[in-house]
C-alpha cells in the first residue's frame, strides 16, 4: 500500500513494513510489506474488518510497535506522534481536574502543575473551551473521571492538539461516544487543523464519520 502525495512535506515513511506478535506462528504476519508515506496535512482513513491489523498499523506509525522487517523512517527531527483509542484511561489522569489536565498540556513539561492555578491560564482555558463550543468551560474543577465518555475523549483530544502533534493516530476514537460527541470531535479536529496543520490517520469501522476528503487505505 502506498499513498502518493508529492506536494506534502514528508514526515514519516514506512517501507515494506511487516509485523507479527510473538504468540503468532512464524509464517503469520498481521501486517505484511506495507509501504506508506505521511506528509503535513495528510488525512488517511484505515478500513478493514476486525483482525486485519488496523490497530497494529497505527501503532507502527506512531512508533509504539517496531516492525520485524522493513523500516520506519522519521523524516522530521523530533517527530511528535500520538496514539489515542476509544479509551482515555491511559492518557488522562483521573486524579486531575479538567483545568489541570489542559493546563499541563499548555505548560512546559518541567513545570508540572505549578502554573495550573494562575489566573491567566484559567482565563485562557475558559476561552479555549468556549471558542470550540465544547460546553466544558463551567466544568474546569470537575475531575476527568466525572465526565462522560465523550467529554473525556474530547478533553484528551484537545490536550493533545494544544500541546502540539505532527502525526495523530485515532483508533476507533469515537466508538463509545453519543452522536453529538462524535460530531463535536470531528468538527474540533477540522477546526484545529486549519490553525495547526498536522497529519491524521484514523481507523473507524462505522465508515461514516471522520475527516472530510480523507484518503482511504484498506487492509
Amino acid at each position: 500500500m502506498q499513498t502518493d502525495q508529492p506536494e506534502a512535506q514528508p514526515l514519516l515513511e514506512l517501507r515494506k513494513v511487516s509485523f507479527a506478535y510473538p504468540s503468532m506462528p512464524a509464517d503469520s504476519m498481521v501486517i505484511k510489506d506495507v509501504s506508506l508515506g505521511l506528509g503535513v496535512g495528510d488525512r488517511i482513513r484505515i478500513q478493514g474488518r476486525n483482525g486485519t491489523g488496523k490497530t497494529t498499523l497505527l501503532k507502527l506509525i506512531t512508533g509504539e510497535l517496531s516492525p520485524v522487517s522493513g523500516a520506519r523512517l522519521a523524516r522530521k527531527p523530533g517527530l511528535r506522534c500520538v496514539y489515542l483509542n476509544q479509551l482515555t484511561s491511559d492518557f488522562l489522569g483521573e486524579a486531575l481536574t479538567v483545568r489541570e489536565q489542559l493546563a499541563m498540556s499548555l505548560a512546559q513539561p518541567t513545570l508540572g502543575l505549578q502554573p495550573v492555578r494562575a489566573r491567566t491560564i484559567d482565563a485562557g482555558l475558559k476561552g479555549l473551551l468556549s471558542a470550540y463550543g465544547l460546553r466544558l468551560e463551567d466544568r474546569l474543577d470537575d475531575f476527568t473521571c466525572e465526565l462522560s465518555v465523550g467529554q473525556r475523549q474530547i478533553v484528551a483530544l484537545l490536550a493533545v492538539l494544544q500541546r502540539g502533534v505532527d502525526i495523530l493516530a485515532l483508533d476507533e476514537f469515537t466508538a463509545h461516544m453519543d452522536a453529538a460527541s462524535v460530531s463535536t470531535s470531528w468538527q474540533l479536529l477540522e477546526k484545529v487543523k486549519k490553525e495547526k496543520d498536522f497529519a491524521v490517520v484514523f481507523a473507524d469501522q462505522s465508515g461514516t464519520a471522520g475527516l472530510k476528503d480523507a484518503v482511504i487505505l484498506s487492509l
